[in-house]
């Protein structure tokens, strides 16, 4: 339906912009291109892998049990998951519902 393709669409754009500005934000306090160059792989390492995708956020070690929820990448990982997901909730087929799909990611 249009309202989950409008809520895609407006997630993507939200995603794009709030990575733009990170980028930006990095390239500020860094002061220099060269150490922007070497922090920002390392940054969005750590934003890619506690989005959920990599490691499921109920799998995340304790220590570790922070970085989930200051990852923008996970809330919008997540966002597209239950909007994906959430037209399902009355499907039979043997692989489960959407609410299963969500339950394995942890959300």
């Amino acid at each position: 339906s249009a309202q989950y393709f409008f809520y895609y669409t407006f997630l993507l754009l939200f995603t794009n912009i709030a990575s733009y500005y990170f980028a930006m934000f990095l390239a500020a306090a860094a002061g220099s291109a060269q150490l922007a160059f070497a922090i920002f792989p390392v940054t969005f390492l750590c934003l890619s892998m506690f989005s959920g995708f990599t490691i499921t956020v109920d799998s995340v070690p304790v220590e570790w049990s922070w970085a989930p929820y200051v990852s923008y990448a996970r809330w919008v990982f997540e966002g597209l998951m239950v909007n994906q997901w959430s037209n399902y909730e009355d499907d039979d087929s043997p692989d489960g519902n959407g609410s299963t799909v969500l339950q394995n990611y942890g959300f």
